[in-house]
């Protein structure tokens, strides 16, 4: 019965990881898209609040929301009895996210009425940013809700395998930006400066798909998985720069795969005995 109850709070705190992340990058691309973000940051005032926005430390942000996912998933863990028994329990969920978390917050953030009072940030800022966070705590809200009242709920043992290999192939996407991001300053980059565009980023499509690709084989010897994924990843990064970018950087395309492959490890590790 203890196991049981262990694997049932482990597999409500993954599925709020998990729809946090999915909904935060849908909403982020649509209101980026909409909104023109990149221009929008280099704005006078906007731009001394933010940085830039194709610079590595944004460009890390995306990838931090596993922690808040997991951090609402703790949070969220005493009130789940509350919110079964309402039937707009995702609204309440989400009168949360707006009262607490965007227009009351106690720091005087974008949209806040603390960031109305104390800052410099023109009204409009203020309003531009609320249909994304609106849209994307609704959603989350509703679709946490959904989970919580399906009690007994059980997903199909592929389903559940899908789940995991996505979770553990965004935690370990985190090697290549930490990577990324010390071979930046190692260079003498400003890490505010850098830019992340498109060409840039498309070097990890391929490594990213063989992380889930090889979180997915559950059959075989881990050794030489994580071997063949050692040497794809670095071939498909070296490939990328020298054929795409034009300049390849085999130092960097051998070191870069080896601390998301060892995150890999330790994730498939620790989510093969929860279920789902």
């Amino acid at each position: 019965m203890k196991t049981e109850n262990n694997n049932h709070w482990v597999k409500f705190v993954l599925y709020v990881t998990l729809i946090h992340c999915v909904t935060y990058a849908v909403f982020g691309v649509i209101a980026s898209s909409l909104f023109n973000y990149s221009n929008l940051f280099t704005m006078p005032i906007i731009s001394d609040y933010y940085r830039p926005f194709g610079s590595v430390a944004v460009y890390l942000g995306p990838f931090i929301q596993i922690l808040r996912g997991l951090a609402f998933g703790f949070v969220l863990l005493p009130f789940r009895a509350f919110l079964k028994d309402k039937t707009l329990g995702w609204l309440w969920l989400w009168l949360i996210f707006v009262v607490i978390g965007i227009v009351g917050t106690p720091a005087a953030a974008p949209s806040s009425i603390e960031g109305l009072i104390y800052t410099k940030i023109p009204v409009w800022f203020h309003l531009i940013g609320m249909p994304e966070m609106l849209g994307q705590t609704l959603l989350f809200s509703f679709l946490t809700h959904k989970y919580i009242q399906r009690n007994g709920f059980r997903l199909s043992i592929n389903s559940g395998l899908y789940i995991k290999s996505i979770i553990s192939t965004c935690i370990a996407f985190l090697g290549y930006s930490i990577i990324s991001v010390a071979f930046a300053l190692l260079s003498g980059v400003k890490v505010d400066a850098s830019a992340a565009d498109a060409r840039v980023l498309g070097q990890f499509i391929v490594p990213v798909l063989l992380l889930f690709i090889s979180s997915i084989v559950r059959n075989g010897s881990t050794i030489f998985k994580l071997i063949v994924l050692y040497i794809l990843s670095s071939l498909s990064i070296w490939l990328y720069q020298e054929y795409v970018l034009g300049a390849g950087g085999v130092f960097y395309s051998l070191i870069a795969p080896i601390l998301p492959i060892i995150i890999l490890f330790f994730t498939n590790k620790i989510l093969k005995n929860t279920t789902t």
